[in-house]
This record gives C-alpha cells, sequence and structure tokens, in this order.
C-alpha cells in the first residue's frame, strides 16, 4: 500500500493499543489472577468486572477484524490485476488474527479463559504492541 494508508492503518494501531493497555492494566490490579476461574464468579465480587472484561473482549475481537481488513485485505489489494498481492507474512499475520479472535470468541462463549486471552492481549506480549518485546 501507499505509505499514507499504512501510516492510517497504524495509527489505528497505536490507538487501540492505548485503550486496551489502560483497560488491561485496570482489569488486572482489580481482581486476582486465577486461571481456572470462570467469568461468572467475578459477579458475585464485583459486578462491573465482569462487564469490563467482556467489553475489553469484544473490543479486541472488534480491532483483529478491523486490522487484518484494512492492514491485510485493503492494502494488498490490486484493482489493476483485481487480486490480492499477499506476502508469506500477510498469510501469518491473517492466521494470527483468525486464531486470536476465535480464542477471544471462545472465552467468551465458554464463560472462562478470559484471564488467559487478556494476559495474550497485554500490549507488551504482542509484538504490535506499543512495548513489544525484541
Amino acid at each position: 500500500g501507499t505509505p499514507s494508508k499504512e501510516c492510517a492503518a497504524s495509527c489505528a494501531g497505536i490507538c487501540h493499543s492505548t485503550i486496551l493497555c489502560t483497560g488491561l492494566i485496570v482489569a488486572f490490579s482489580t481482581e486476582k489472577y486465577d486461571v481456572a476461574a470462570k467469568i461468572d464468579t467475578y459477579t458475585q465480587t464485583t459486578g462491573w468486572w465482569k462487564k469490563f472484561v467482556d467489553a475489553l473482549l469484544q473490543f479486541c475481537t472488534a480491532y483483529m477484524l478491523y486490522d487484518a481488513t484494512i492492514n491485510v485485505l485493503w492494502l494488498r489489494w490490486n484493482p489493476t490485476l483485481v487480486k490480492f498481492d499477499f506476502s508469506p507474512d500477510d498469510v501469518l499475520f491473517l492466521a494470527h488474527h483468525i486464531v486470536t479472535s476465535f480464542y477471544m470468541i471462545s472465552a467468551r462463549v465458554i464463560g472462562a479463559g478470559h484471564q488467559s486471552a487478556m494476559i495474550c492481549m497485554f500490549p507488551i506480549c504482542h509484538p504490535c504492541g506499543p512495548f513489544p518485546f525484541p
């Protein structure tokens, strides 16, 4: 894609990571981490926490769909050839987004695994986050 399209797509990622990182810090600082906990157990102590975590999972899943659509499908579309010009990295990028979205949706449907899904979302651990590991 053109530099201006890639810049616009990256700006959305920066905004997403900033909002998500703030939300994850709040979520993890207000409840004890328990890998086996079901999300319904948090309704008894802090009713807002369940809704907050569900919103974070929805927010991140929606961003994954946006990111895959814009950063691969839109940027790699070649209107002259009427096809996508995918690189090998694009295939891996799309696979990452599909698997991550499936995991977050599964955590919401099953009602468990939400904390491990949030660990995966934490921008410090995510290679595209504001503080990626080298």
